[in-house]
Protein backbone atom coordinates (compact mmCIF):
# COMPACT_ATOMS: atom_id res chain seq x y z
CA UNK A 1 0.00 0.00 0.00
CA UNK A 2 1.29 3.85 -0.62
CA UNK A 3 2.39 5.82 2.22
CA UNK A 4 0.46 8.34 3.25
CA UNK A 5 2.83 11.04 1.85
CA UNK A 6 2.26 9.35 -1.38
CA UNK A 7 -1.16 9.35 -1.74
CA UNK A 8 -1.23 13.07 -0.51
CA UNK A 9 1.12 13.90 -3.05
CA UNK A 10 -1.12 12.08 -6.13
CA UNK A 11 -3.96 13.35 -4.78
CA UNK A 12 -2.08 17.36 -4.97
CA UNK A 13 -1.34 16.09 -8.72
CA UNK A 14 -4.82 15.32 -9.69
CA UNK A 15 -6.17 18.64 -8.40
CA UNK A 16 -3.35 20.89 -10.06
CA UNK A 17 -1.86 22.22 -6.75
CA UNK A 18 1.34 21.04 -7.08
CA UNK A 19 4.72 23.18 -7.13
CA UNK A 20 6.99 22.48 -10.03
CA UNK A 21 9.42 20.47 -8.06
CA UNK A 22 6.39 18.54 -6.29
CA UNK A 23 4.96 17.49 -10.03
CA UNK A 24 8.67 16.67 -11.17
CA UNK A 25 8.71 14.08 -8.12
CA UNK A 26 4.70 13.15 -9.26
CA UNK A 27 5.92 12.69 -12.72
CA UNK A 28 9.57 10.19 -11.76
CA UNK A 29 6.91 8.18 -9.31
CA UNK A 30 4.40 7.67 -11.87
CA UNK A 31 6.83 6.38 -14.36
CA UNK A 32 8.48 3.94 -11.56
CA UNK A 33 5.60 2.76 -9.61
CA UNK A 34 2.72 0.63 -10.85
CA UNK A 35 1.09 1.25 -7.58
CA UNK A 36 1.22 4.79 -8.36
CA UNK A 37 -0.45 4.74 -11.68
CA UNK A 38 -3.31 2.11 -10.23
CA UNK A 39 -3.92 4.50 -7.59
CA UNK A 40 -3.91 8.22 -9.81
CA UNK A 41 -6.07 5.85 -12.16
CA UNK A 42 -8.75 5.50 -9.23
CA UNK A 43 -8.40 9.32 -8.15
CA UNK A 44 -9.56 10.27 -11.69
CA UNK A 45 -12.56 7.94 -11.90
CA UNK A 46 -13.50 8.56 -8.67
CA UNK A 47 -12.97 12.52 -9.28
CA UNK A 48 -15.44 11.84 -12.90
CA UNK A 49 -17.94 9.74 -10.59
CA UNK A 50 -18.05 12.60 -8.06
CA UNK A 51 -19.17 15.54 -10.92
CA UNK A 52 -21.84 12.97 -12.23
CA UNK A 53 -23.42 13.12 -8.87
CA UNK A 54 -27.03 15.01 -9.37
CA UNK A 55 -26.72 18.38 -7.68
CA UNK A 56 -28.67 19.06 -3.96
CA UNK A 57 -30.11 22.06 -3.32
CA UNK A 58 -30.43 23.36 0.65
CA UNK A 59 -34.32 24.74 1.40
CA UNK A 60 -34.92 28.26 1.62
CA UNK A 61 -35.41 28.17 5.20
CA UNK A 62 -32.17 25.67 5.95
CA UNK A 63 -30.11 28.94 7.50
CA UNK A 64 -33.46 30.16 9.72
CA UNK A 65 -33.95 26.21 11.08
CA UNK A 66 -30.04 26.07 11.53
CA UNK A 67 -30.42 29.36 13.88
CA UNK A 68 -33.31 28.38 15.83
CA UNK A 69 -31.77 25.49 16.98
CA UNK A 70 -28.91 27.39 17.90
CA UNK A 71 -31.37 29.49 19.99
CA UNK A 72 -32.93 26.38 20.90
CA UNK A 73 -29.83 24.95 22.67
CA UNK A 74 -28.07 27.52 23.66
CA UNK A 75 -25.61 27.01 22.09
CA UNK A 76 -22.14 29.38 22.41
CA UNK A 77 -19.10 30.07 19.97
CA UNK A 78 -16.05 28.78 21.51
CA UNK A 79 -12.83 30.62 21.40
CA UNK A 80 -10.35 28.70 19.22
CA UNK A 81 -6.34 29.49 19.93
CA UNK A 82 -4.19 28.98 16.89
CA UNK A 83 -0.93 27.88 17.32
CA UNK A 84 1.88 29.68 15.52
CA UNK A 85 3.37 26.91 13.89
CA UNK A 86 -0.46 25.56 12.42
CA UNK A 87 0.09 24.18 8.89
CA UNK A 88 -1.56 25.25 6.16
CA UNK A 89 -4.58 23.63 4.88
CA UNK A 90 -4.03 22.40 1.16
CA UNK A 91 -6.92 23.52 -1.26
CA UNK A 92 -6.91 20.29 -2.72
CA UNK A 93 -8.18 18.93 1.10
CA UNK A 94 -11.75 19.41 0.25
CA UNK A 95 -11.12 17.21 -3.07
CA UNK A 96 -9.46 14.60 -0.94
CA UNK A 97 -12.08 14.28 2.02
CA UNK A 98 -14.69 13.77 -0.92
CA UNK A 99 -13.14 11.36 -2.76
CA UNK A 100 -12.77 9.51 0.27
CA UNK A 101 -16.44 9.66 1.04
CA UNK A 102 -17.18 8.04 -1.99
CA UNK A 103 -14.92 5.50 -1.50
CA UNK A 104 -15.89 4.88 1.72
CA UNK A 105 -19.71 4.36 0.10
CA UNK A 106 -18.44 2.03 -2.76
CA UNK A 107 -16.61 -0.16 -0.42
CA UNK A 108 -13.19 1.70 -1.29
CA UNK A 109 -9.89 0.68 0.11
CA UNK A 110 -7.80 3.60 1.16
CA UNK A 111 -8.78 6.09 4.23
CA UNK A 112 -8.08 9.44 4.46
CA UNK A 113 -4.99 10.73 7.33
CA UNK A 114 -6.35 13.89 9.58
CA UNK A 115 -4.72 17.24 8.70
CA UNK A 116 -2.30 16.78 11.53
CA UNK A 117 -0.39 14.19 9.67
CA UNK A 118 0.06 16.04 6.36
CA UNK A 119 3.82 16.28 5.58
CA UNK A 120 5.94 18.76 4.21
CA UNK A 121 4.61 17.37 0.56
CA UNK A 122 1.38 19.39 1.32
CA UNK A 123 3.33 22.25 2.76
CA UNK A 124 4.26 25.57 1.41
CA UNK A 125 2.81 28.21 -1.27
CA UNK A 126 1.30 26.90 -4.61
CA UNK A 127 3.41 28.68 -7.58
CA UNK A 128 1.14 30.69 -9.45
CA UNK A 129 2.78 29.34 -12.68
CA UNK A 130 1.07 25.99 -11.95
CA UNK A 131 -1.08 24.94 -14.97
CA UNK A 132 -4.83 24.09 -14.39
CA UNK A 133 -5.73 20.72 -14.68
CA UNK A 134 -7.56 19.75 -18.03
CA UNK A 135 -8.94 16.33 -16.94
CA UNK A 136 -12.23 16.04 -15.34
CA UNK A 137 -12.94 19.25 -15.08
CA UNK A 138 -16.71 19.97 -16.82
CA UNK A 139 -14.94 22.80 -18.92
CA UNK A 140 -15.91 23.09 -22.50
CA UNK A 141 -12.87 23.91 -24.05
CA UNK A 142 -12.50 25.20 -27.80
CA UNK A 143 -10.28 22.86 -30.11
CA UNK A 144 -7.84 25.90 -30.83
CA UNK A 145 -6.73 25.57 -26.71
CA UNK A 146 -7.13 21.74 -26.29
CA UNK A 147 -4.53 21.34 -29.32
CA UNK A 148 -1.92 23.71 -27.86
CA UNK A 149 -2.20 22.16 -24.48
CA UNK A 150 -1.88 18.27 -25.12
CA UNK A 151 1.57 17.88 -23.82
CA UNK A 152 0.11 19.17 -20.57
CA UNK A 153 -2.80 16.47 -21.17
CA UNK A 154 -0.32 13.69 -22.10
CA UNK A 155 0.97 14.50 -18.85
CA UNK A 156 -1.85 14.35 -17.00
CA UNK A 157 -2.91 10.97 -18.20
CA UNK A 158 0.58 9.30 -17.68
CA UNK A 159 -1.01 6.76 -14.90
CA UNK A 160 -3.43 5.33 -17.51
CA UNK A 161 -2.63 6.56 -21.44
CA UNK A 162 -6.08 6.94 -22.28
CA UNK A 163 -8.50 9.85 -22.58
CA UNK A 164 -12.06 10.33 -23.48
CA UNK A 165 -12.89 13.44 -25.77
CA UNK A 166 -15.99 14.36 -26.23
CA UNK A 167 -16.76 16.90 -29.04
CA UNK A 168 -20.20 18.41 -30.46
CA UNK A 169 -19.98 18.12 -34.41
CA UNK A 170 -22.48 20.04 -36.58
CA UNK A 171 -24.81 17.28 -38.47
CA UNK A 172 -23.81 18.87 -41.75
CA UNK A 173 -22.63 15.26 -43.38
CA UNK A 174 -19.02 16.45 -43.28
CA UNK A 175 -18.44 14.74 -40.06
CA UNK A 176 -16.33 11.82 -40.82
CA UNK A 177 -14.86 13.39 -44.05
CA UNK A 178 -13.05 15.93 -41.84
CA UNK A 179 -12.09 12.85 -39.48
CA UNK A 180 -10.74 10.77 -42.24
CA UNK A 181 -8.92 13.90 -43.50
CA UNK A 182 -7.29 14.70 -40.17
CA UNK A 183 -6.41 11.49 -39.44
CA UNK A 184 -4.99 10.87 -42.94
CA UNK A 185 -2.62 13.14 -42.35
CA UNK A 186 -1.07 11.51 -40.00
CA UNK A 187 -0.67 7.97 -42.19
CA UNK A 188 -3.98 7.36 -40.04
CA UNK A 189 -6.91 5.55 -42.21
CA UNK A 190 -10.52 6.10 -40.17
CA UNK A 191 -12.76 2.84 -40.98
CA UNK A 192 -16.23 4.05 -40.83
CA UNK A 193 -19.60 0.86 -39.59
CA UNK A 194 -22.29 1.80 -41.89
CA UNK A 195 -24.35 1.82 -38.69
CA UNK A 196 -22.06 4.96 -37.34
CA UNK A 197 -22.98 7.10 -40.70
CA UNK A 198 -27.11 6.26 -40.00
CA UNK A 199 -26.81 6.78 -36.28
CA UNK A 200 -24.83 10.29 -36.90
CA UNK A 201 -27.04 11.46 -39.76
CA UNK A 202 -29.81 10.78 -36.91
CA UNK A 203 -28.43 13.00 -34.43
CA UNK A 204 -27.28 9.87 -31.68
CA UNK A 205 -23.87 9.81 -30.75
CA UNK A 206 -20.76 7.75 -32.12
CA UNK A 207 -17.38 6.61 -31.27
CA UNK A 208 -14.34 7.08 -32.83
CA UNK A 209 -11.17 5.24 -31.38
CA UNK A 210 -7.93 5.07 -31.98
CA UNK A 211 -4.61 3.59 -30.77
CA UNK A 212 -1.11 4.38 -30.46
CA UNK A 213 -1.43 8.35 -31.27
CA UNK A 214 1.53 9.78 -30.79
CA UNK A 215 0.78 13.32 -28.14
CA UNK A 216 2.35 15.29 -31.02
CA UNK A 217 -0.23 13.55 -33.66
CA UNK A 218 -3.54 13.83 -31.75
CA UNK A 219 -2.24 17.81 -31.52
CA UNK A 220 -1.85 17.87 -35.57
CA UNK A 221 -5.07 16.21 -35.53
CA UNK A 222 -6.79 18.64 -33.36
CA UNK A 223 -5.48 21.31 -35.43
CA UNK A 224 -6.61 20.11 -38.71
CA UNK A 225 -10.20 19.36 -37.18
CA UNK A 226 -9.83 23.62 -36.15
CA UNK A 227 -8.76 24.62 -39.30
CA UNK A 228 -11.49 22.61 -40.94
CA UNK A 229 -14.04 24.26 -38.86
CA UNK A 230 -14.74 26.93 -41.75
CA UNK A 231 -18.18 25.71 -42.07
CA UNK A 232 -17.85 25.01 -37.90
CA UNK A 233 -18.27 21.09 -38.15
CA UNK A 234 -16.82 20.90 -34.90
CA UNK A 235 -17.82 22.81 -31.81
CA UNK A 236 -16.36 22.47 -28.21
CA UNK A 237 -14.95 19.66 -26.19
CA UNK A 238 -14.56 18.35 -23.13
CA UNK A 239 -11.82 15.77 -21.82
CA UNK A 240 -12.36 13.23 -19.22
CA UNK A 241 -10.57 10.23 -17.63
CA UNK A 242 -11.09 6.92 -20.10
CA UNK A 243 -13.32 5.12 -17.34
CA UNK A 244 -14.12 1.59 -16.68
CA UNK A 245 -17.99 1.99 -18.57
CA UNK A 246 -15.82 3.46 -21.65
CA UNK A 247 -13.83 0.43 -21.52
CA UNK A 248 -16.66 -1.96 -21.22
CA UNK A 249 -18.83 -0.80 -23.62
CA UNK A 250 -16.14 0.05 -26.21
CA UNK A 251 -14.80 -3.21 -25.07
CA UNK A 252 -18.44 -4.87 -26.09
CA UNK A 253 -18.70 -3.34 -29.55
CA UNK A 254 -15.07 -4.05 -30.97
CA UNK A 255 -15.83 -7.46 -29.59
CA UNK A 256 -12.66 -7.79 -27.10
CA UNK A 257 -12.50 -7.92 -23.35
CA UNK A 258 -11.24 -4.85 -21.50
CA UNK A 259 -8.13 -6.74 -20.12
CA UNK A 260 -7.84 -6.85 -24.28
CA UNK A 261 -8.54 -3.88 -25.09
CA UNK A 262 -6.01 -2.12 -23.14
CA UNK A 263 -2.93 -4.98 -23.52
CA UNK A 264 -3.89 -6.08 -27.12
CA UNK A 265 -3.41 -10.03 -27.64
CA UNK A 266 -2.03 -9.82 -30.91
CA UNK A 267 -2.81 -12.72 -33.19
CA UNK A 268 0.72 -15.20 -33.98
CA UNK A 269 2.22 -14.24 -37.51
CA UNK A 270 3.64 -16.70 -39.81
CA UNK A 271 7.22 -15.60 -40.71
CA UNK A 272 7.84 -14.27 -44.37
CA UNK A 273 10.57 -13.80 -45.82
CA UNK A 274 12.59 -10.26 -45.31
CA UNK A 275 11.97 -8.92 -49.18
CA UNK A 276 8.19 -9.46 -48.73
CA UNK A 277 7.53 -8.00 -44.94
CA UNK A 278 5.46 -4.89 -44.85
CA UNK A 279 7.76 -1.94 -44.58
CA UNK A 280 5.08 -0.60 -42.01
CA UNK A 281 2.00 -1.83 -40.27
CA UNK A 282 -1.49 0.06 -41.61
CA UNK A 283 -2.55 1.97 -39.13
CA UNK A 284 -6.55 2.19 -38.31
CA UNK A 285 -8.86 4.63 -36.67
CA UNK A 286 -12.34 3.22 -36.25
CA UNK A 287 -15.62 4.34 -36.20
CA UNK A 288 -18.90 2.70 -34.43
CA UNK A 289 -21.88 3.13 -32.95
CA UNK A 290 -22.47 2.28 -29.17
CA UNK A 291 -24.02 -0.69 -29.84
CA UNK A 292 -22.69 -4.13 -28.71
CA UNK A 293 -22.30 -5.10 -32.37
CA UNK A 294 -18.88 -6.24 -33.79
CA UNK A 295 -19.09 -4.85 -37.52
CA UNK A 296 -16.94 -6.30 -40.12
CA UNK A 297 -14.81 -2.60 -39.61
CA UNK A 298 -14.56 -3.08 -36.08
CA UNK A 299 -13.08 -6.75 -36.80
CA UNK A 300 -10.88 -5.24 -39.48
CA UNK A 301 -9.52 -2.62 -36.58
CA UNK A 302 -9.32 -5.56 -33.98
CA UNK A 303 -7.18 -7.91 -36.02
CA UNK A 304 -4.91 -4.73 -37.55
CA UNK A 305 -4.30 -3.47 -33.70
CA UNK A 306 -0.34 -3.46 -32.67
CA UNK A 307 1.93 -3.67 -29.80
CA UNK A 308 1.45 -0.70 -27.30
CA UNK A 309 3.99 1.92 -28.11
CA UNK A 310 5.61 3.43 -25.28
CA UNK A 311 4.76 7.12 -24.68
CA UNK A 312 1.80 7.23 -26.83
CA UNK A 313 -1.65 7.60 -26.25
CA UNK A 314 -5.40 5.42 -26.88
CA UNK A 315 -8.11 7.70 -27.46
CA UNK A 316 -11.69 8.11 -27.74
CA UNK A 317 -13.66 10.49 -29.76
CA UNK A 318 -17.11 10.74 -28.78
CA UNK A 319 -18.86 12.71 -31.38
CA UNK A 320 -22.20 14.65 -30.69
CA UNK A 321 -24.07 15.74 -33.30
CA UNK A 322 -25.93 18.45 -32.61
Amino acid sequence: MLAARTQELLTAFVDGALTRRERKAALRLLNESSEARTFLRELHENAHRLKQLPAKKLSPDFAQSVLATIRERGLQPTPTQVKPTARRTPRWAGIAVAACVLLAVGGGFFAYRSQDSIGPIAQGPIEVDTPKPMLNTGAKLALAEVAQKVPQLALEVQAQPAVHLSMVAKNDGQTFDRLSEAFQDQGIQLVIDPEARVRISKGQPVFVYVENLKPEELQKVLQSLDKSGRQATFGAMQIESFSSQDAEQLGKTLGVSREQLESPQLPARRPTKPETRPLTAERLAVAVSNQAVQSPQSKRFVQGRSAVEPGSLRVLFVINPE
